[in-house]
């Protein structure tokens, strides 16, 4: 769904009309409208007042609440093993590209 089609659907929701919202976003009736036919988007600097209205997320406003949930996931898939056993010594570790590089013990370099 694209940003027009849901400030249409939230305002509804909220039993607003679209010269209520305008009003309280600081902008006129046909604003609203035009964003809501998608002849036009809301500036960057009413997202904010956007999603405070509606009393949701920014990204809610572009129907991405699930991709920052998604951020949040851990993926144990991506994670190599080290060449070194696991005796909860705290190592410095540099990779290039998918090498591990271990520390010289002759000169003190990665």
């Amino acid at each position: 769904m694209t940003i027009g089609k849901n400030i249409a659907r939230m305002r509804r929701e909220k039993g607003w009309t679209q010269a209520e919202l305008g009003e309280l976003l600081g902008v006129s009736n046909q604003a609203v409208s035009k964003w809501e036919s998608e002849i036009n988007l809301p500036d960057v600097m009413a997202l904010p007042a956007l999603a405070d209205a509606f009393q949701c997320s920014i990204d809610a406003l572009f129907s991405r609440e699930w991709q920052s949930e998604m951020t949040h996931e851990i993926h144990y898939d991506h994670c190599a093993q080290f060449p070194w056993p696991d005796d909860g010594i705290l190592r410095g570790v540099v990779c290039e590209g998918k090498k591990i590089l271990q520390r010289d013990a002759l000169n003190g370099r990665f």
